[in-house]
């Protein structure tokens, strides 16, 4: 049986389309989005409207790594409470309720066990 040798080379400029195509940024902000009502479940409720604040902006990034500085899609949960700092990290006087870091577990967990939104 004769060995078969194939020889990949990359479309870089087709991967830098793809980075930032809108199939990629769909499915990008469906996963920001899905998170959303987890992050409304865990707030906390007596930190005034921090538990209502919750948006998805969706974004390109172009520094994720040094190596591949290429333009990508990108959604972010964002908490837009004025107080949104002082309700997720410790300060002197509460302690953080660390929100944002429990829904990324979350989508980190849901993610290994094949979940898609």
């Amino acid at each position: 049986m004769a060995r078969v040798r194939v020889r990949f080379v990359a479309d870089k400029k087709g991967i830098a389309a793809c980075a930032v195509g809108p199939e990629l940024r769909h499915a990008v902000h469906d996963i920001a989005a899905s998170a959303m009502p987890y992050a409304e479940l865990i707030s906390p409720v007596d930190t005034g409207d921090y538990a209502t604040s919750w948006e998805v902006v969706d974004t390109i990034v172009t520094d994720i790594t040094p190596e591949y500085p290429m333009a990508r899609v990108a959604a972010q949960l964002a908490n837009t409470s004025e107080h949104a700092t002082l309700v997720e990290v410790d300060t002197p006087n509460s302690p953080g309720h660390w929100v944002l870091s429990r829904v990324l577990d979350w989508i980190d967990v849901l993610g290994h066990s094949g979940w898609a939104p």
